[in-house]
């Protein structure tokens, strides 16, 4: 399976679900369940993601698991 963006950056960087979800203004289970596949960021979210990771929109939208 191919790892979610987001969680790829999370752990580079060596911060919890947790932190991140803190910074991001969004609960831990939230960002779990994006990095599972589980949810699609809705496009608010996914801006918000982008402009604190870097993560482009198009790539955190369009995430699979593979």
């Amino acid at each position: 399976m191919t790892e979610h963006p987001l969680k790829k950056y999370r752990t580079e960087r060596g911060i919890t679900q947790a932190v991140l979800a803190d910074e991001l203004g969004v609960w831990p289970l939230t960002v779990s369940r994006w990095e599972r596949f589980d949810r699609t960021p809705l496009l608010k979210d996914a801006k918000r993601i982008s402009e604190k990771t870097g993560i482009p929109v198009a790539e955190l939208l369009m995430a699979e698991a593979q």
